[in-house]
């Protein structure tokens, strides 16, 4: 028999709660999948590689939200920015492509890093976002 909250929650891994060091907030599910994705993106933000954390992040995000994946996202984008100062048309535009060229040839995995590349360089914009949340579905069938 379960003595308390708390061990319920190690027995679920979609847990309803956040709890940890990202804070606790009631809209979060999936909350380990979540803090194994932060710790990854963690890893590589350290590491300088932002697009490859963002990514994680992002994902992370998408699992759970919370204001820690955001600010994170927020320096990636902003570290992303300044080493690639001339982001224009041609390339999001490029990238857009290629990413629907890979979600219709169900490489999930790759449309999803393009459309999170696209939103590092468009945040703004709301189709790499919906076709990021698209391709991370697809993934998890």
């Amino acid at each position: 028999m379960v003595k308390s909250f708390s061990s319920v929650l190690l027995l679920i891994p979609s847990a309803v709660y956040c709890q940890g060091p990202y804070g606790n907030d009631s809209t979060c599910t999936y909350t380990h999948r979540a803090d194994s994705l932060r710790i990854i993106a963690d890893q590589l933000f350290v590491n300088s590689e932002f697009l490859g954390a963002s990514n994680y992040y992002l994902e992370s995000y998408y699992w759970c939200k919370s204001d820690y994946a955001l600010d994170k996202l927020t320096q990636c984008e902003d570290s992303l920015r300044a080493d690639s100062p001339d982001c224009g048309a041609p390339e999001y535009d490029k990238i857009i492509k290629k990413a629907d060229q890979c979600f219709e040839e169900k490489k999930y995995n790759e449309a999803r890093d393009l459309y999170s590349r696209a939103l590092m360089l468009r945040p703004s914009e709301t189709y790499p976002k919906h076709m990021f949340d698209k391709s991370v579905r697809r993934i998890d069938r």
